[in-house]
């Protein structure tokens, strides 16, 4: 019996029991075995970065939970992939630059990878960090380049208005974007990220994130 677990770092305390429950090791006794990293069948999958959990994602306490239950110690079980096997080249490149980012500002480590999907074209060059000020000083410019793509702001639904006010270019956005349409606008080309979380866009615009924290 293998357990697959993803999203695990939203497990609790209670979650986490509940599987290593379900495990048929608790039927015979572990303890003459020292170490079982390549011998329990469990896999959990997860970020601890994108956790909601408000307690956080703590291995430490994993590994806590499997030697009070199963009276084993796990040690060097820890595997990050070096591939990407969902995203494009240019997603994947843009990720890079922002771990790398992490790392040099904020010195907080991570896994620069490569992509395993099949290149249908070439990427095409995109400047992947332009400052806001750039952005107000060449608007007419900007707004032909990113006529109906979605915008991510920074901020919850409840600031959303708040903060488009605040940026005279997002509200020409929105305005020139449907111009000759009768449609309401709605500012449905502007998201927060949790209304953008879940749902596939041709195209974004992570707008002002930088600047807000």
């Amino acid at each position: 019996m293998l357990f697959f677990c993803d999203e695990a770092q939203d497990f609790g305390r209670i979650e986490l029991q509940f599987i290593i429950g379900l495990s048929e090791y608790l039927n015979y006794d572990l303890t003459p075995l020292s170490n079982l990293d390549q011998g329990i069948p469990v896999v959990f999958a997860g970020d601890a970065f994108q956790t909601v959990n408000p307690t956080g994602f703590r291995k430490a306490e994993v590994k806590d939970l499997f030697y009070t239950i199963l009276n084993s110690k796990l040690d060097n079980n820890q595997y990050k992939p070096i591939y990407n096997y969902r995203s494009s080249q240019a997603i994947v490149n843009l990720s890079n630059s922002i771990q790398f980012f992490r790392k040099e500002k904020l010195n907080i480590s991570g896994n620069p990878q490569k992509t395993k999907r099949y290149q249908e074209t070439n990427d095409v060059y995109l400047d992947k960090f332009i400052s806001i000020e750039n952005i107000i000083e060449n608007e007419d410019y900007y707004l032909q380049q990113l006529m109906y793509k979605t915008f991510i702001i920074p901020v919850d639904r409840f600031s959303k208005e708040d903060f488009i006010n605040d940026h005279i270019f997002l509200k020409n956005y929105i305005d020139s974007s449907f111009k000759n349409t009768k449609e309401d606008t709605n500012y449905d080309l502007v998201r927060t990220a949790v209304e953008a979380k879940g749902v596939d866009y041709p195209q974004v615009v992570v707008y002002g994130f930088g600047d807000y924290f």
